[in-house]
């Protein structure tokens, strides 16, 4: 696990879920020595269309960009996790 990675990561978070009104909560379980597991929940409210929406681009953005900046994504509809090495 390299450090500078994790903070890459963790500001790259913060820096993409605010655009699109999304908290960025952020957990980390250490795998291995070398290999650390994140998830990031989007809490959103799903009566509000506006707020689906946002939560989707929130989704896709994080993917999208994360696996550009060499984060290993696994995402399902509303969480994205990610493999930090």
């Amino acid at each position: 696990m390299k450090v500078n990675k994790m903070r890459e990561f963790i500001e790259f978070s913060r820096e993409t879920c605010p655009k699109f009104n999304i908290e960025a909560f952020i957990t980390f379980t250490n795998l291995k020595h070398d290999c650390v597991n994140s998830t990031i929940p989007i809490v959103f409210d799903l009566s509000n269309p506006h707020a689906v929406t946002n939560a989707h681009n929130c989704l896709k953005e994080l993917v999208e960009e994360g696996l550009k900046k060499g984060f290993c994504t696994l995402s399902s509809k509303y969480r994205s996790t990610t493999v930090v090495t």
